[in-house]
Parts: structure tokens; sequence; C-alpha cells
């Protein structure tokens, strides 16, 4: 039995989403963002993950359809669940989803000091959309290309 479950975020989660946007993000979102996005609407889509027993948030996804293609805004665990599982947990339900909607590619950008997330997103099989050692911003772009059978 899974003891998680994953919905739909709503403005009741804002106050424990930003708290952990603090606590992970290297430029988190301001309170504002986030419930621009949570309101949102059309083609955004914002989703919790909570632990079944104790209804604590675990983490969260926010991301964008853009005709085949899924960009992912926001990815979030908490530090005390992290390396865990809970950030695979998430990309499995989006991988999922984008199976369903025939997305093409994922697309994300990743601040380019943020190793841990780069490796993570390295082991799910994202690649760096360009050469890393050749890019002048702050983030690289990441790219999962999704064949379906």
């Amino acid at each position: 039995m899974k003891n998680y479950l994953i919905k739909k975020a709503t403005i009741k989660d804002l106050e424990k989403i930003h708290r952990i946007e603090k606590e992970v993000q290297i430029e988190p979102w301001s309170k504002i963002s986030i419930l621009s996005f949570l309101k949102a609407g059309q083609h955004i889509y914002f989703w919790c993950l909570f632990h079944k027993k104790n209804k604590r948030l675990l983490g969260y996804i926010c991301f964008q359809l853009i005709f085949d293609e899924l960009y992912i805004l926001n990815i979030s665990i908490s530090k005390k669940w992290q390396n865990k599982g809970f950030g695979s947990i998430i990309l499995g339900y989006l991988y999922q989803y984008a199976q369903i909607k025939d997305i093409k590619r994922i697309v994300l950008d990743v601040h380019k000091i943020n190793q841990c997330a780069i490796s993570f997103y390295i082991k799910c099989g994202f690649k760096f959309a360009n050469d890393p050692k050749v890019f002048k911003g702050t983030h690289y772009i990441m790219v999962m290309s999704l064949s379906h059978n």
C-alpha cells in the first residue's frame, strides 16, 4: 500500500508550499508567485505529494503544457524527505501524465550550482540541451525525450 497521495494543489496549501520553497530553492518563489501559479488554471498544473497518514506535504511540482512539450517550472521536496525516492515518485506521476497527453519531451531549467538536482535529473534520464561547459547563464536547460509505444 502506498503511503503517499498526489493531488492538485490548492490555495490552502500555499503556506506549506512556500515554506518548502524557501527551505530548498536557491532562488525561491515568493508567496505571490506561488499564488499566481495556483490560480493560473489552463495549461499550468500544480501538484502536491502528501504523506497519507499524517497529511504532511512532502513536496510539489509545477509544470506547464506547451503544445507537445511539458515544461517543469518548479519541483521541490522538503529537506527532511529528500533522498527517500519522493522526487522520483513525483516524476513518475508526471511521466504517466505525459504519456496520456502524448507529450514528446519534458524540459526544465536547473541552477548550475545545484549539483544535487543536476545529478538527480541525469539519473532520471534528462540530458543537457546544450554543452554545459559553454553555457553562460545561471541555469542549464535539461531535456528528456519521450517515446510512446
